[in-house]
């Protein structure tokens, strides 16, 4: 009898470990669908609010903005396209830039590298950085 409810136990374990994994994937999986919504935006110049994460369009689409909890983590315009971690090193800052054509980050000892150099997350314009193409629409 002990040796059936310690088997009962390791199932219902089993069983949340599962339901967890799926809970996170799923979590996962909807990050990630917020940066392809949020980049398709930002790509195609048109505004996009979901969760944190917000694309505007400045004037009469002089600049659009790509913005994460209200920071402005990228934006372009007529000069070229401008990226930043607004002093905030996260996973998520990191998953929205890399998100965007021609972006590259990349983190080794809590150093983080844009295109290949290391980067210190204050406002660059990528083009400078590395190899780069412009979308051309």
């Amino acid at each position: 009898m002990a040796k059936q409810r310690n088997h009962m136990v390791l199932l219902c374990f089993t069983t949340i470990y599962e339901l967890i994994k799926i809970i996170l994937i799923q979590v996962a999986n909807m990050a990630r669908q917020i940066t392809i919504d949020a980049v398709r935006a930002f790509n195609n110049n048109y505004r996009f609010k979901r969760s944190n994460t917000e694309v505007r369009i400045i004037g009469d689409y002089e600049q659009t903005e790509l913005r994460l909890h209200g920071n402005l983590i990228a934006y372009k315009n007529n000069t070229g396209t401008y990226l930043s971690t607004c002093g905030w090193h996260t996973v998520t800052t990191k998953e929205r830039l890399n998100g965007l054509h021609g972006v590259h980050i990349e983190q080794k000892n809590y150093i983080w590298y844009l295109n290949g150099n290391a980067w210190n997350g204050q406002t660059v314009k990528l083009e400078d950085w590395g190899l780069f193409t412009p979308i051309t629409n």
